[in-house]
């Protein structure tokens, strides 16, 4: 049987290319389906998202619809630049583009997780600092980096219409500086969840928390991190380009779709536990509403009802609810004021170190401090 391996030079390239070509697409559309997906089968959560956002405008809103969109603005870029030609004008900036939106992926899911490391650290400043500098330092080399290594192949391939094939393959002038574009944020990524780890570890927090905490870490960094030092290592060898922009396609929508889902899913344990009130603003500060019952310094002057801190401060089933990262210490119990609508029931009134504690779990629940 002969072997089906064309011996012309010109064919055999004109075949390698089109594979390339069909691997490039097939990528895209993986990714294309996965950051697709998730925006919508969590439409709903982020309509609730932007009513918080429009209610009173956080930066945890902020970061949160710039890690989601960039990242399908990333996708829709990478898809763009398997349909278009070499020689088409939009090709290169359409691949910077890409590079573009992979920066602002990582300054959003970077300042997300750096923001609830801090939360596990006592929102420690000098931590704040670092992992801020090393988060804008990061972002700041994807995009310079990216932008000045990209270089935009000249397709040889003409067919009887004119047309070259449709791909815009690119390669990098650099491999190394191209390589640090992955590496890079797989080891702050390391830095950020070994941290993250440590601050809920030191201190007592309760298990549901402690369980999203830690294993929504560690799940993404596994998933993320994993793809983004096989691309970072693949850039340092001799591997085709082709599979070096496939998964670094890929690792960019896990980097978007990942962090959105950790941010939802942390923001609705911390809910559950806190059971926060309708009637009562979710961006209060709990220290003062509790402090308001126990009628020490910070109450309010038109008092809070009893059901309301009680179910801010406390579980359903009527134990603390202290899950957050902070410090713990000595419950003391008090009646509160009997009220009608708790039915006489007796709840536990929160001592100074389990008011440090709810605003912690609540600063991990925003992803911001409160003032």
């Amino acid at each position: 049987m002969a072997t089906l391996i064309p011996s012309d030079p010109l064919t055999a390239s004109v075949i390698e290319f089109v594979n390339a070509s069909n691997t490039l697409l097939i990528f895209g559309c993986v990714a294309f389906a996965i950051v697709i997906w998730e925006a919508l089968i969590h439409c709903a959560a982020d309509v609730r998202v932007a009513r918080e956002w429009k209610a009173q405008s956080t930066p945890a809103n902020l970061i949160y619809f710039t890690c989601r969109w960039s990242g399908v603005g990333a996708v829709i870029c990478y898809m763009l630049a398997c349909n278009l030609g070499a020689l088409d004008a939009g090709c290169q900036p359409v691949f910077r583009a890409f590079y573009v939106f992979s920066a602002m992926t990582f300054l959003a899911y970077g300042s997300m997780f750096s923001l609830r490391m801090l939360a596990c650290n006592d929102m420690n400043r000098p931590l704040g600092v670092v992992a801020g500098c090393t988060v804008l330092a990061i972002s700041a080399w994807i995009l310079a980096g990216s932008l000045t290594n990209i270089k935009v192949n000249q397709n040889p391939f003409r067919f009887d219409n004119g047309d070259g094939l449709r791909s815009c393959l690119a390669t990098v002038q650099n491999q190394n500086t191209q390589g640090l574009v992955y590496l890079l944020p797989a080891l702050a990524d390391t830095a950020i969840l070994f941290a993250t780890i440590w601050g809920v570890t030191r201190n007592k927090a309760t298990s549901k928390v402690k369980a999203a905490l830690i294993m929504e870490n560690v799940s993404f960094y596994i998933v993320v991190t994993l793809v983004n030092l096989i691309v970072g290592i693949m850039m340092f060898t001799d591997a085709a380009f082709v599979w070096k922009a496939s998964f670094g396609c890929l690792a960019e929508a896990l980097s978007s779709v990942l962090p959105c889902r950790i941010f939802l899913h942390l923001r609705s344990v911390a809910n559950e536990t806190l059971t926060p009130s309708p009637h009562s603003s979710p961006r209060k500060s709990l220290s003062a509403i509790l402090r308001a019952q126990r009628g020490g310094k910070g109450a309010s002057s038109g008092g809070e009802d009893p059901l309301i801190v009680t179910q801010l401060a406390y579980s359903p089933s009527g134990t603390s609810s202290t899950g957050g990262c902070g410090d713990t210490g000595s419950t003391h119990t008090k009646t509160p004021p009997s009220s009608p609508s708790i039915a006489r029931k007796k709840a536990p009134i929160a001592s100074d170190a389990e008011l440090r504690e709810t605003d912690s779990v609540f600063q991990m629940s925003s992803f911001t401090s409160n003032a």
